[in-house]
């Protein structure tokens, strides 16, 4: 089967320059939105000040200027930061699964990762201090994962092949069937297709 056609250099460049612009448009009105009162154009004069030297800086309080600043720009920057994230570790566990719909339950990291956190709470250890949940839900669904790839027995990659082999001869033989019940028989379509 032959994939779809790259997409041109030029394509793919405009298209990522789209994502960042949309990606900074977004941060700035997160930084904008919240139960204090910041208008976006504050906001995007706020950060201009702090990134560019030669931007003034005024037109808002102190107040409003700490809360964009130090406040909701860190926040919705991590925020992207852990959706890039994300997005990365969902593509890697589709590509190394080979599946567009995998999730995270496919391999066992969340299963493994629910009985590491649980573990340490029945049994109350703390040998990382808060962070003692967080480590034992990391280890245990390495532990998982690790797991089921050692469990995969040796001779899969001689099965997989032999299934491979069984379904394109299957895959010949009925592409070539519909074609000969025709010249045949021209009124069993429907038999064939139906048997």
């Amino acid at each position: 089967m032959i994939g779809p056609a790259p997409e041109p250099a030029h394509r793919i460049g405009l298209g990522l320059a789209v994502l960042v612009t949309v990606l900074g448009l977004s941060v700035i009105v997160a930084a904008a939105l919240g139960p204090a009162d910041v208008d976006p154009l504050t906001a995007w004069r706020i950060v201009a000040s702090h990134l560019t030297p030669g931007v003034p800086a005024g037109g808002w309080s102190h107040v409003q200027g700490l809360i964009v600043w130090d406040i909701r720009i860190p926040r919705a920057l991590l925020a992207a930061l852990v959706g890039a994230a994300l997005a990365l570790v969902g593509a890697t566990l589709q590509a190394m699964v080979r599946n567009p719909l995998a999730d995270p339950t496919i391999l066992g990291g969340t299963s493994g990762a629910g009985l590491g956190a649980v573990v340490v709470l029945l049994l109350g250890l703390t040998f990382a201090g808060a962070w003692s949940v967080a480590v034992a839900a990391f280890v245990g669904a390495l532990v998982a994962r690790t797991r089921a790839y050692s469990s995969r027995p040796p001779l899969t990659n001689e099965i997989q092949s032999q299934v491979s082999r069984r379904t394109e001869r299957r895959s010949r033989v009925l592409r070539n069937r519909p074609a000969a019940a025709l010249e045949r028989r021209p009124r069993g379509v429907w038999r064939c297709a139906t048997s």
